[in-house]
């Protein structure tokens, strides 16, 4: 009674994908074609939902707004160009449009060994050389704090000729 496993509301319109094509524990068209419960739902996914319902999300938001406000402020210090307009960004992703001498990739990885994981890898971020910075999940005070001077001084050494080329040869070797 009220404990794992088990839902007790699912709710759809009527249109469900065909059985098969969507992740066994998701798929209500197996449920409606079952006679009977076909299977009983995932206590680790049901864990997670409770784990995102206890989160206190007002308090969560406020934090990344604060924190996003602080690193925009920051990276314009350090001359870091941003690409959405203050008034209209997603509080918590900030990306940014890094020139032609610095490949985001290689300031990407540079970063990640200090310690962030920055995002670059998308088809529509490596087309434009932009790297992305988002608080949507755990961070750390005092890491967001030092975050746009890490990243004037990776992307320094980042833009130096000798980096750049140990860097596209590192990309290289990675990728192979």
């Amino acid at each position: 009674m009220g404990a794992y496993p088990g839902l007790a509301i699912v709710a759809h319109d009527g249109r469900l994908v065909a059985p098969g094509g969507v992740p066994r524990y998701l798929d209500l068209a197996a449920y409606r074609d079952a006679a009977g419960v076909p299977y009983t739902q995932s206590s680790n996914m049901l864990a997670a939902l409770d784990a995102a319902l206890a989160i206190d999300w007002e308090l969560r938001w406020q934090r990344v707004r604060e924190a996003d406000k602080w690193l925009r402020d920051g990276l314009r210090r350090n001359a870091f160009v941003i690409v959405a307009d203050d008034t209209v960004a997603m509080p918590g992703i900030i990306t940014l449009a890094l020139p032609p001498d610095l490949p985001a990739a290689c300031l990407a990885r540079r970063m990640e060994r200090k310690g962030y994981l920055l995002a670059c890898r998308s088809a529509y971020l490596e087309r434009r050389n932009w790297i992305q910075i988002c608080l949507m999940g755990e961070w750390i005070r005092q890491a967001i704090e030092i975050l746009p001077e890490v990243l004037a001084t990776q992307a320094a050494a980042c833009s130096k000729q000798g980096a750049v080329d140990d860097c596209i040869a590192e990309s290289a070797h990675t990728e192979s």
